[in-house]
């Protein structure tokens, strides 16, 4: 638990991982990560939570659990996201070969179960405002907030600084 963060939860079958679960300051039952790749990807979080960059890209993810085609697709894409980086929901409807869906890409980013492993928090408005997080939980924009703020970036309210423009690719 981090006072900022709150308490999360990794969940895995056999062989991959199937959520990343937030808590806010409800501390989850159970605890303890029971499988090795529960507690491999509890140590990358931790890790991650304290400012260390970390790539979850060799993290296994079970891509049936989003339960559409498009939703995979969009998990894979945003795994491909360097740490630091922050782009558009228009680029990545574009780079998903939808250049006229971004908002059935945000749609697909807000039933993202596995946040921070594929980083939709590193997908902001066109015009630099921050957007949903963690499936509209109440939490979710303090939390995408926080993570982009870890990851080195600054705002002014709810919208990322000018500064950071240059990231976002086809911002206006």
């Amino acid at each position: 638990h981090l006072p900022l963060v709150g308490y999360w939860s990794v969940t895995t079958n056999d062989e991959a991982i199937v959520s990343v679960d937030f808590h806010g300051d409800a501390c989850p039952t159970e605890r303890s990560p029971k499988t090795a790749l529960e507690r491999q990807t509890a140590s990358l979080l931790e890790r991650y939570f304290n400012g260390e960059k970390v790539d979850f890209a060799d993290l296994p993810i079970d891509y049936s659990v989003p339960e559409t085609h498009l939703r995979a697709r969009v998990m894979r894409r945003l795994r491909e996201i360097p740490y630091g980086k922050v782009y558009s929901y228009q680029w990545l409807a574009a780079e998903l070969g939808m250049p006229q869906a971004p908002r059935a890409i945000g749609g697909a980013l807000g039933r993202n179960t596995i946040p921070i492993i594929a980083p939709c928090h590193r997908i902001v408005a066109k015009n630099g405002l921050i957007g949903g997080f963690m499936r509209g939980q109440p939490e979710g924009r303090r939390v995408k907030t926080f993570l982009l703020e870890l990851e080195g970036h600054r705002f002014s309210g709810t919208r990322l600084l000018r500064e950071w423009e240059d990231l976002l690719p086809g911002l206006a």
